[in-house]
């Protein structure tokens, strides 16, 4: 099997960190193996996967409201909008990236389907809903995982994609829709 191969990957984030940027308390979070948490890391880091828990609108609410303009990290870009979580046709979306990579999207459709293997979620990425993932990493440390569908903003009747090109493509190829994240309306503070 292929290894992903990305451009940019996320750094480890020390969960102290993670909690101070979002503003959230995980001990108002019922979820098993928080206190054993060091880092927040991408799901594709994980080596083993120990629990999958649906993530609250109010959770991702709160990470998206966290997100802040590159170098400016006082602006948070989402604090003021409403998401929703919906099945989307890639076809009706608008895109700035007018390529994919095939060596990325072989790579999700033959690896990362494999990363709930032996979880009663949905077996194919186009159903997969934000999941809080706890597992184990490299080093066999605890870590914390998000996955989150494809995300995109809503501008009257325009559909912006900003992340998940490769799997909106896959897809679209594959004449379905995909749950997506629909961030509405865009309203700066």
């Amino acid at each position: 099997m292929k290894k992903i191969v990305y451009k940019s990957i996320m750094d480890p984030i020390p969960i102290e960190k993670f909690l101070t940027q979002t503003g959230l308390n995980l001990k108002q979070i019922d979820f098993g193996q928080w206190e054993k948490v060091a880092r927040v890391i991408a799901p594709r880091s994980l080596k083993k996967v120990i629990t999958v828990n649906i993530m609250s609108t109010e959770y991702l609410q709160t990470i998206l409201s966290a997100i802040t303009l590159l170098g400016n990290p006082d602006k948070k870009v989402y604090a003021n909008t409403q998401i929703k979580l919906v099945d989307i046709d890639p076809n009706m979306l608008f895109t700035g990236q007018r390529f994919v990579y095939r060596d990325h999207y072989t790579a999700i459709m033959e690896n990362v389907c494999q990363l709930f293997k032996g979880f009663t979620v949905p077996q194919g990425i186009s159903q997969w809903t934000p999941y809080l993932i706890i597992g184990l990493d490299k080093n066999h440390e605890f870590v914390l995982a998000h996955y989150l569908p494809p995300i995109i903003e809503k501008h009257g009747h325009i559909f912006i994609l900003l992340d998940g090109i490769h799997r909106c493509f896959i897809a679209r190829q594959a004449g379905t829709n995909i749950k997506s994240i629909v961030i509405m309306p865009f309203i700066f503070p």
